[in-house]
């Protein structure tokens, strides 16, 4: 389910952890799990922040979580954060309602108080805190409309009598990377496309309606024409990369000795386009047998 989106400007200044602290001692830098060529810019990434509701996986247990609006962006991790909290004091984030609902909502990081241990770290306006821990206590900040933050918020501090570091963790939007492939074919002319950093590239194409299997290429474990169904045992889906072979994800050994002869030439079955995120152009030739 995924929540509406609403503006709202909630900036109440006056919570005890919005105010500014003393200086922290030897702040620790934020190194965020993104690239910040992709991070998507406050406010822009305001209206692209949404959250969904999860049955729960393997990978995580059923609750709420933040995710993007637009296919086209996505939500990574940042690294946790160790602030210096002392009583009376503050974290120094200033927050602003996205979006709420009876049971959930988005918060966002508007503002770092300067001078403030937030201001410190590396989360940026726009970001949204996730959690917050001390001695061992956690709390979740993840998908809470503006109240709720300051509830979990102020319930994890507000006890605080003496000086404690605090860990934050927050999740920022980033833009999916994207690669434009030009396809050259013996039979069409020239055709350019986007895809995603990550996608397989034949799955890809075949979905879009490109044909790839090659009527001359033998099949590697047999002798036969035909098509392994992706496994990699056959040369039905070879492309000859004319341009851009770093982005491609490395060939394995058995592909490796199947285009020794051919070193440009790669099975698109195995090929994962933008590998590491990265993007660019790449220039491809279907059918490069029949070229």
């Amino acid at each position: 389910m995924l929540l509406n989106l609403l503006l709202l400007s909630l900036l109440p200044l006056a919570s005890p952890f919005l105010l500014p602290p003393p200086p922290p001692s030897l702040p620790t830098a934020l190194r965020a799990l993104v690239d910040p060529l992709l991070s998507v810019p406050f406010p822009a990434s305001l209206p692209l922040w949404s959250a969904e509701v999860t049955e729960g996986n393997m990978f995580r247990p059923a609750g709420t979580y933040l995710c993007a609006s637009s296919p086209s962006h996505s939500v990574a991790a940042l690294n946790p954060q160790t602030l210096a909290f002392v009583p009376g004091g503050g974290l120094g984030f200033v927050l602003e309602e996205v979006a709420s609902s009876a049971s959930a909502g988005i918060t966002c990081v508007s503002e770092l108080v300067p001078g403030s241990p937030a201001a410190a770290t590396g989360i940026e306006p726009g970001d949204c805190l996730t959690s917050i821990s001390c001695g061992g206590r956690a709390v979740s900040l993840e998908a809470l409309g503006y109240d709720a933050t300051i509830e979990a918020l102020t319930g994890l501090i507000g006890g605080l009598s003496a000086p404690a570091e605090l860990t934050v963790t927050a999740s920022r939007l980033q833009r999916t990377p994207m690669v434009n492939v030009t396809l050259l074919s013996p039979f069409d002319p020239p055709q350019t496309l986007s895809m995603p950093a990550g996608s397989n590239l034949r799955r890809t194409l075949l979905v879009r309606g490109f044909k790839l299997n090659d009527a001359l290429a033998e099949r590697f474990d047999s002798g036969g024409t035909g098509d392994c169904g992706a496994e990699g045992t056959c040369a039905t889906c070879a492309v000859s990369v004319q341009r851009g072979m770093e982005l491609l994800s490395p060939a394995g050994l058995q592909e490796q000795q199947i285009f020794q002869n051919n070193p440009r030439w790669r099975m698109a079955c195995k090929v994962v386009v933008g590998h590491g995120g990265k993007e660019g152009e790449l220039v491809v030739r279907l059918s490069p047998r029949q070229s």
